[in-house]
């Protein structure tokens, strides 16, 4: 080109900046011929800025012969960027002409910084204020959890768009105030995507996954940002299923493609149902999209694989994967994998591969790598690598490591040494410690240091029954005479206390308890049989204590209680899920239906289990999940067909409940009263029936 101008000087360079050329930009900017104004200046300190080339950006700037406003506030949004604050303030208060853009910049960042007070002063000061000052200024102070303050500066503008009201909206929500963002949100005159967005992403954020679906249905256009916050929710508040019906939805829409996001959280959603042949599904989109090869999918992907027990799948994935696309996550997720299998030795050599690749753990790695030598019981190669944690110093070490370190210290028998760590630990940071420890001691059977673990146990999380459960293990397991006063309190004194039974006539088990009892005869017995002097003594260690035990301490008392409670339990469910039957009788364990008359009457079995728990609270929902779970696999036709049958049953349940309800206003709603105690009603008393709370008419 002969006729060159500043335009085409300026455009040559602009585009090296773009393309990441920066030294031949600069090449070409420092030519004796080159045509250079203010733009081609600042589209240069620009360039460097862009690429964190700060010290050249600052020499450019300076030499520049005429800066205008753009160039200064070029500069001065480049200090921001990089967090010199003081000095983009330096050069903000130098500026011989300043614009609503100088001012914007400077406040923004302030508030970013939390230096809301700085922030204030300057707002007060722009002489001319747009609605972006005032938008930043609320945003600013919702950010820094001042929303009220927020809120007055809103109803002082005279003018609001729909990002003022945004920013106001998403103050509430992230400061938890969800009904007053509804009503902003109610009161909006136009909505656009972000509004709707911010909303159910709030909903989500405090737990009201039903407002949130409800406000995506009602939503007149929805973005790929939409359809991943609800799916998210749904996977944060553990409704994966949900998650993967509206990612179908989604897909079937045809309107928009999944993002990054959406692919992360659904396999999310899989690992969390361990869920193979869904996985497998989202493998083949994510396989057909641009998006294969991301560090977060290709991550997610192993994650899920592992999860579903294809540990060969994920390793298979992490090999394909180039190594130049490898990032930390996919290493931390591949070991995490050989952790979850129980591979210790293999996620030591990947996590020493990973070191020689350049990579430098963090704590996440640290976490995978001491949980596979937990679960591969490689006690000495874990503490070598908590050790070399602790002197690494850059890496803040967590709660979970601390744990990884007393599972190890527990399979090793060092309860002593893992009691004395997390004592030094702080109350909150070693609050969901002590229960590892605990278990520790159970299989160990150490009840010295385990009744300590237990006090601690009760003192920071009295109700929780995990922790009564891992008590109540460790006491049961110990064999030790010195213990059971503490576990079995003082029962009431029966009428065979002190007198001596014939062996042969104690039951060995209470399974006869629905036989009539016999009460034996009292035997005048002039002179006693004498014992041997160790049964004797026995005799005397079991019951003649008992008269004097002193009241049961907190620990034992809850203990004691927790024990009986388990032990009802037990006796239930042995009586209600028991065997009676002979072998040969079809029940729904031995039964393999292959007829249709078989399917049939296996269906019959299968309601007789159900109904066994049709009065309890929870049987909806059980019914609601057994068909969700068995219809996971049909086809939309007879998933409907299914659907028909229901609601043909529900129409004859309306149909007779208004029939019954008839019938109650002729006779005067008048029920009949059953007196089990007179003779006249042939009624047998026995357990509980499933009849005696329906209202008989």
């Amino acid at each position: 080109m002969h006729n060159r101008d500043v335009i085409t000087w300026t455009t040559v360079i602009s585009g090296y900046i773009k393309s990441g050329w920066i030294e031949e930009a600069r090449m070409l900017f420092d030519r004796d011929d080159a045509i250079k104004d203010v733009v081609t200046w600042t589209a240069m300190v620009n360039g460097y800025l862009k690429l964190n080339l700060k010290l050249e950006a600052e020499k450019l700037f300076m030499a520049m012969p005429s800066k205008n406003v753009i160039a200064w506030n070029t500069m001065i949004g480049g200090y921001m960027h990089v967090g010199e604050i003081d000095k983009g303030l330096d050069l903000f208060m130098k500026m011989p002409e300043r614009n609503v853009v100088s001012w914007n910049l400077v406040i923004t960042a302030l508030t970013e910084y939390r230096r809301v007070e700085e922030a204030k002063i300057l707002f007060e000061k722009i002489p001319q204020k747009d609605v972006v000052s005032w938008t930043t200024m609320v945003a600013g102070l919702a950010k820094n959890e001042r929303i009220d303050e927020a809120r007055e500066l809103f109803e002082r503008m005279s003018e609001r768009n729909v990002v003022t009201w945004n920013a106001m909206i998403t103050g509430y929500a992230k400061n938890m105030r969800l009904d007053e963002a509804f009503v902003l949100f109610e009161m909006m005159p136009a909505k656009d995507i972000a509004s709707w967005n911010t909303m159910i992403t709030g909903f989500i954020q405090t737990g009201e996954l039903e407002r949130a679906r409800k406000l995506f249905v009602e939503m007149p256009e929805k973005n790929v940002v939409s359809w991943t916050a609800l799916i998210t929710g749904c996977v944060q508040l553990k409704e994966s299923e949900s998650a993967l019906i509206i990612f179908a939805e989604m897909i079937r829409d045809g309107n928009v493609k999944p993002n990054e996001a959406t692919f992360v959280n659904i396999l999310s959603a899989c690992s969390d149902l361990a869920g193979l042949s869904e996985g497998q599904q989202v493998h083949q989109i994510i396989s057909k999209s641009i998006l294969q090869h991301r560090a977060f999918v290709v991550s997610a992907l192993i994650n899920m694989y592992s999860k579903c027990g294809e540990l060969g799948i994920s390793q298979k994935i992490f090999d394909d994967t180039a190594v130049n696309q490898r990032d930390l996550i996919s290493w931390n997720c591949m070991i995490a994998a050989y952790a979850h299998h129980g591979c210790g030795r293999e996620a030591i050599i990947l996590f020493d591969q990973m070191q020689k690749s350049g990579f430098k753990p963090n704590d996440v790695s640290y976490v995978a790598l001491l949980s596979a030598c937990v679960h591969a019981g490689l006690v000495e190669q874990g503490l070598k690598y908590f050790q070399e944690l602790l002197s690494d110093g850059s890496i803040q070490v967590r709660e979970d490591h601390h744990t990884c370190l007393v599972d190890l210290c527990g399979r090793a028998g060092r309860l002593e040494e893992a009691y004395d760590f997390v004592r030094k630990l702080s109350p909150k940071e070693s609050s969901s410690i002590w229960g590892s420890l605990l278990a520790s001691c159970t299989i160990h059977g150490d009840l010295r240091i385990g009744r300590l673990v237990a006090e601690r146990l009760l003192v920071e999380r009295p109700k929780n029954a995990g922790s009564f459960w891992l008590m109540s293990n460790m006491y049961a397991s110990v064999e030790d005479e010195q213990i059971q006063p503490v576990l079995l309190k003082e029962q009431p004194k029966s009428k065979w206390d002190d007198e001596d039974v014939d062996e042969d006539e104690i039951k060995e088990s209470w399974e006869d308890e629905d036989e009539s009892p016999t009460v034996p005869a009292s035997k005048p017995v002039p002179e006693k049989v004498p014992k041997k002097p160790v049964l004797k003594s026995t005799k005397e260690k079991t019951v003649e204590p008992a008269k004097e035990e002193p009241p049961l301490d907190p620990v034992a008392e809850k203990l004691r209680q927790q024990r009986l409670v388990e032990e009802a339990d037990y006796r239930n469910t042995k009586e209600l899920f028991g065997s009676k039957s002979s072998t040969n009788e079809k029940n729904i364990d031995n039964f393999i239906p292959k007829s249709e008359s078989d399917f049939l009457e296996y269906a019959e079995l299968i309601s007789q289990r159900l109904r066994l728990y049709e009065k309890s609270y929870h049987f909806i929902s059980l019914l609601k999940t057994v068909m969700r779970h068995s219809m996971t696999s049909l086809k939309a036709a007879d998933a409907k067909e299914v659907a028909s049958s229901v609601t043909a049953i529900a129409n004859e349940k309306l149909k007779a409940e208004k029939e019954a309800n008839a019938g109650k206003k002729k006779t005067g709603g008048k029920k009949k009263q059953l007196h089990v105690d007179k003779p006249d009603d042939d009624i047998v008393v026995t357990g509980y029936d499933a009849l005696d709370d329906y209202d008989f008419m």
